[in-house]
């Protein structure tokens, strides 16, 4: 005998449902992938020839993706609030352009001159930060909503 009390499971059977561990494992692998191409990239374009020259920096994002695969707590909150701080500036950025920010300035200081990027190398850099960065985000903050949504509805 049933339960008439029992709450009704709404679960849609149109859309697939990704589990929190698979989309876990999505974004600490999309990051660690993205880390070791930025790695690539970096040495090669800045001509590393040794151990001791090779640029380090975007092996964090490898580290950072191996921990949410992993999923520690503090890596996944990370994950998550760096991609939120990228969209918002992804998002102020777009307006600085339209507004005309980035056409080429220039700035000196003594004997260097500084010139703004054009805004072709502003939308490629914001291009390469946002497929870097938001996709894991999206992952983790879908994850973190499945978990705390309630998959039923009843009497309340």
């Amino acid at each position: 005998m049933t339960n008439p009390y029992e709450p009704t499971v709404s679960e849609s059977s149109d859309s697939p449902r990704w589990s929190e561990s698979h989309l876990h494992a999505f974004a600490g692998w999309w990051l660690a992938i993205a880390g070791l191409i930025h790695f690539a990239a970096v040495n090669v374009q800045s001509g590393a020839r040794s151990f001791s020259s090779l640029d380090w920096s975007p092996a964090f994002l490898v580290v950072l993706g191996t921990l949410v695969v992993f999923r520690v707590r503090i890596a996944t909150m990370l994950t998550r609030l760096i991609g939120s701080f990228v969209i918002v500036g992804i998002a102020v950025a777009f307006v600085l352009i339209v507004v005309g920010f980035g056409d080429g300035a220039e700035l000196t200081y003594g004997n260097t001159t500084v010139t703004d990027p054009p805004p072709w190398q502003i939308c490629c850099m914001l291009l390469v930060i946002g497929v870097t960065l938001v996709p894991p985000w999206w992952a983790l903050q879908r994850a973190m909503a499945d978990n705390h949504r309630v998959r039923w509805r009843g009497g309340g």
